[in-house]
C-alpha cells in the first residue's frame, strides 16, 4: 500500500512539474497513469502486489485527491511566503 500511495504522490508532483500542461505533457502524464493502472491490474506477479479490491481503489483515489490538495496548499503557502519575503527584501534596497 505504501508503494502504491508513493507512486500516486509522485504522479501528483509530476503533474505539478508539468504545468502548464500542453498536449505533449498531457499525453505523457496519461500514458504514465495508464502504465500504472495496467501494472496494478495485470502484472501483480512481477511487482509482488496482490489483486486489489474495489475498496482499495477507492482508498487510493481518495488518498490521491487528498494528497493533491495538501500539496497544492503547501505550494501556494510557500509561494506566498517566498514572494512576500522577496518583495520585502527588494523594497529595502
Amino acid at each position: 500500500m505504501c508503494t502504491i500511495l508513493m507512486i500516486v504522490a509522485a504522479m501528483i508532483i509530476l503533474l505539478d512539474v508539468c504545468r502548464p500542461v500542453n498536449l505533449l505533457r498531457g499525453v505523457m502524464f496519461v500514458c504514465i497513469v495508464l502504465a500504472f493502472v495496467i501494472a496494478l491490474n495485470f502484472m501483480e506477479n512481477l511487482f509482488g502486489i496482490s489483486k486489489l479490491k474495489f475498496e482499495i481503489y477507492t482508498f487510493i483515489a481518495i488518498s490521491g485527491l487528498l494528497t493533491y490538495f495538501i500539496h497544492f496548499g503547501i505550494v501556494r503557502l510557500v509561494d506566498c511566503i517566498f514572494v512576500r519575503k522577496l518583495s520585502n527584501d527588494l523594497s529595502a534596497v
